[in-house]
């Protein structure tokens, strides 16, 4: 049993480190529904250790309450047999040998409980020490869903298209007719559905239109992560002049590129740099107070 507490702890701890690589996603145009929708897996899979790391230190508290309990009762059954013999061997000037071999057994039984009492405090300090263990898994997972729901919320709540919004709270089928005008494989890059694609996510911020109940937590999340290239084209062959061939849902190349090419949009909160290497789309941190602005 302690085995297995100790394997699911580690598995806990490595599911932070093993889950940490798809935050920087990297596709041809842009991130894609199904990158969007494998962070959102992401976000969920973190939830899901979050919470089972407090199952797990819940199980192991009871382990060694259980244990305890058991100790003190059997502890004080001996105890009380012990006084018995004693009270018998006071009255009695030679002890017959069968309350003879009942005092040494209940000795015997003393001893044994001394050494449980030693397990004990020996499985005591082993749950101590996994408590500790996972009480510093908890936040940092609990921390990084957070992040990534609020970095999807922020394009949630982001009037960006002028026809179709690829993120919306049940998808626009108006962008798969677009797609197929342009010939686009639609079955990769359909606008995502917070209710189903984007399911790992929360969506109690989300609006449709623009942002509402943003908070100084969100604002500061996206920045981080835009910051550290969340969004990011790798095609040198896109340029800012025709962005509309990179369009691929959920965020397209044009959201952040003004008309005529200029490579900045939505107030200026999204830069998209340009080299031969490739696009990379940072937020802009001097709009950081604007973002704050409406921040509650």
């Amino acid at each position: 049993m302690h085995a297995a507490l100790r394997l699911v702890v580690v598995l806990c701890i490595t599911s932070i480190v093993a889950k940490r690589v798809p935050l920087h996603v990297c596709a041809i145009g842009a991130l894609r529904t199904d990158d969007a929708m494998q962070i959102c897996g992401l976000s969920a899979s973190l939830k899901l250790t979050a919470r089972t790391c407090e199952g797990l230190v819940e199980q192991a508290l009871r382990i060694e309450k259980d244990a305890f309990e058991k100790i003190m009762d059997t502890e004080e059954a001996l105890r009380t047999a012990s006084r018995k013999v004693t009270e018998v061997d006071t009255k009695l000037a030679t002890l017959p040998d069968a309350l003879r071999r009942l005092q040494a057994d209940v000795m015997a039984a003393e001893r044994s409980v001394d050494d449980a009492w030693s397990r004990y405090y020996a499985l005591r300090a082993g749950v101590r020490a996994l408590v500790r263990r996972v009480a510093a898994v908890v936040p940092k997972a609990a921390s990084a869903a957070g992040k990534i729901d609020n970095f999807i919320a922020a394009f949630a709540t982001a009037d960006s298209h002028k026809n179709f919004r690829c993120i919306t709270e049940l998808g626009d089928p108006s962008i798969l007719e677009f797609a197929d005008r342009r010939n686009l494989n639609a079955g990769r890059n359909y606008p995502a559905s917070l209710l189903s694609n984007l399911t790992g996510c929360t969506y109690e911020n989300y609006t449709l239109s623009h942002p509402q109940n943003t908070t100084t937590t969100i604002v500061d999340d996206v920045v981080v992560l835009g910051e550290d290239g969340m969004l990011c084209t790798s095609y040198p062959l896109t340029t800012f002049e025709n962005p509309q061939n990179c369009q691929i849902c959920p965020f397209l190349l044009n959201d952040f590129v003004r008309k005529g090419g200029t490579p900045m949009n939505w107030g200026g909160f999204w830069v998209a740099e340009h080299s031969n290497t490739g696009t990379v789309i940072r937020f802009n941190r001097e709009k950081r107070h604007a973002l704050l602005g409406v921040a509650r």
